[in-house]
């Protein structure tokens, strides 16, 4: 993808907080927040308030947010979701006494890379790397750290989403290595953990924005 077409991309967010798990104000799920990639269309004709049909969606982001504040318990908040939302619970609760962990335990919030997908004619240049880099500045200002299990979307799955064709270890340290470009730093069970307080969270989205 040329450089000068990320101009034309735009990020659409919405957030979903579902009452009938909280308690007062505080919640038993953690929230999700949902990022829809748009590509806008470059003609000079098109009319610029017709915002849904003048995009074309080229990828999506899902996103899920703890915070002691909000949550009842972080671990149980995660655990109430599907997929690897438990490895990560994990992972946020064994900074706090790790001494060997890469980054330092913040007191929150946290912030879960849940899923990003690109469509494949934009995937290989960063570009999703990037994309979602600028979607946690935009979701999570507050959130130091971050975590991502890094998996390939694109394996097979039977009817229920589960996998059912292990990816391979070269797939799997593939996508790890892209999300190092974003200071990403492996942890444990697979487990991906970004402390936004180091200057090289800044410096990586520089770099990949010249790579595009």
């Amino acid at each position: 993808m040329e450089s000068e077409n990320l101009n034309y991309i735009r990020l659409d967010i919405s957030s979903t907080l579902y009452f009938a798990s909280c308690y007062g104000e505080r919640t038993d799920m953690a929230p999700r927040w949902f990022v829809r990639i748009m590509l806008e269309n470059d003609d000079e004709d098109a009319d610029p308030d017709d915002v849904h049909n003048n995009a074309t969606k080229i990828g999506h982001m899902e996103f899920l947010m703890v915070d002691e504040a909000m949550n009842r318990n972080i671990f149980d908040s995660l655990d109430a979701h599907d997929g690897h939302a438990m490895l990560h619970a994990e992972a946020i609760l064994a900074l706090e006494d790790d001494e060997d962990a890469p980054v330092e335990m913040a007191f929150g919030p946290y912030l879960v890379v849940e899923t990003v997908q690109l469509d494949q004619a934009y995937r290989g240049h960063g570009l999703g790397t990037y994309l979602t880099g600028m979607a946690i500045k935009m979701i999570a200002p507050g959130c130091d750290i971050v975590t991502v299990y890094p998996f390939p979307l694109d394996a097979k799955r039977d009817e229920n989403g589960d996998a059912v064709q292990p990816a391979t270890d070269q797939a799997i340290a593939a996508i790890g290595r892209s999300w190092e470009r974003l200071s990403f730093k492996p942890y444990r069970h697979g487990v991906y953990v970004l402390d936004r307080r180091y200057v090289g969270f800044e410096e990586a989205l520089r770099k990949l924005r010249k790579g595009l």
